[in-house]
């Protein structure tokens, strides 16, 4: 697992970020599916397709997740890499 991000300005976190415009998604051939089911059901349908499952330590613990792919994140880095309005705490980078 990646260690703990901690900052918004992480090179990382900025390349998620990119994702929220179609233009980077379709550039880079991946995709978000955000929320404790989408996860899930993407863990279990394409595990091979899902690249990193970005979470809070609590949403993590909740996941069944490949320690290669796992990047833990805080709470407010999270917030700024979420689509939604009331973020769940886990997003999973699809190609």
């Amino acid at each position: 697992m990646i260690k703990m991000i901690e900052s918004r300005q992480n090179a990382f976190i900025k390349q998620i970020r990119a994702l929220k415009d179609k233009k980077n998604r379709d550039s880079e051939g991946l995709y978000i599916a955000e929320s404790v089911k989408m996860v899930k059901e993407a863990l279990k349908c394409v595990p091979d397709d899902v690249v990193y499952v970005v979470g809070t330590k609590t949403c993590l613990q909740d996941i069944d997740v490949p320690e290669t792919k796992k990047v833990e994140v805080t709470d407010s880095v999270f917030e700024s890499i979420s689509t939604e309005v009331s973020p769940q705490g886990v997003l999973a980078v699809i190609r």
